[in-house]
């Protein structure tokens, strides 16, 4: 009999711990990146030099990620039947298991290549040709990397961000990929050993640093948060969190309505929704008129509203 059989709930929990440790390699770079004192730089050569040294990591998160995808479709075709995945013949593999017991990984299941087929034969939700083309895409490269070390292949941590964000999308059970994050970080070692602190600190950090590294229209593709209006630190995180005001300031949150007279701001980070108050910052460098009730402080420039030596009028 086949014994050791893996469920559906099996296969998605690996597939997003494998999205997660794809994203991480990713987002690593960019935080540390973020922190450097030259980031800012144009053209600065040591900006080359970092994301060349960054290749390997970046590589390997790409074959991570394509990994990832397999046990996110191999969990959806699961649930239609586990035998699907089983790549012998269905009489070769009676005869096979009915002499003695045989767990499941000791079959051959079916090549990468042939999940999309058989996820569209056997599965009632529907998948797009624009996600399919892309796994396609992916499955080229990472067995380009493999095969033979994708010495030409050249890959972005935007690149692979977007990679990670689109499978979520398509194939994940929570589309909110922050909330994929937050769970997922607080079940990190180093979490375990600072479960206060870390995964929220993690989380504003990385997703500061996301907003601005992705355009315009991925983050309101994947985030439904709009970088084109003015955004604003969000009194949540930086000054009621963990994460504190400093000078990489993450703007995260916007006015919502996006009206002139709105009173709250919402944050795509932390999914809180702060009041404001619509007044002058006490800053005379700053034009902001948006100041968070609970803390006040500007979400502009971050400015205590009784800290100012010369306070602005207010209009």
């Amino acid at each position: 009999m086949l014994t050791e059989i893996p469920t559906s709930d099996d296969f998605e929990v690996v597939g997003m711990q494998l999205l997660n440790v794809a994203w991480d390699a990713a987002a690593t770079l960019v935080c540390d990146f973020d922190m450097l004192d030259y980031r800012e730089v144009e053209k600065d050569p040591k900006n080359s030099a970092y994301w060349k040294a960054a290749k390997i990591q970046l590589s390997t998160g790409l074959t991570i990620a394509q990994q990832g995808s397999e046990f996110l479709l191999k969990a959806r075709i699961a649930k239609a039947g586990v035998h699907f995945l089983l790549g012998v013949g269905k009489n070769k593999c009676t005869q096979e298991y009915t002499r003695k017991s045989r767990a499941f990984s000791e079959f051959r299941t079916v090549d990468a290549q042939d999940l999309i087929k058989i996820y569209r034969a056997v599965c009632d939700e529907s998948l797009d040709n624009e996600f399919a083309q892309a796994y396609e895409r992916l499955r080229r490269q990472r067995n380009s990397l493999i095969h033979s070390a994708g010495s030409r292949l050249s890959i972005l941590a935007s690149d692979l961000m977007c990679i990670v964000l689109s499978i979520n999308q398509h194939l994940g059970r929570e589309e909110n990929w922050v909330k994929v994050r937050r769970d997922y970080l607080h079940s990190t070692p180093v979490a375990l050993m600072n479960p206060e602190t870390y995964a929220d600190y993690r989380l504003v950090g990385e997703f500061g640093a996301v907003r601005d590294l992705l355009t315009s229209a991925q983050i309101k593709t994947y985030f439904a948060f709009d970088k084109r209006r003015r955004n604003y630190l969000c009194p949540c995180c930086v000054f009621g969190g963990v994460y504190g005001y400093d000078e990489r300031e993450p703007r995260t949150a916007m006015l919502e309505p996006n009206k002139h007279d709105s009173e709250t701001v919402w944050c795509f980070v932390c999914d809180e929704t702060q009041n404001v108050e619509r007044i002058a910052c006490a800053s005379l460098e700053c034009k902001g008129n948006v100041l968070s009730y609970e803390w006040g402080r500007c979400l502009t420039c971050g400015t205590e509203a009784s800290c100012a030596s010369v306070p602005r009028p207010r209009s």
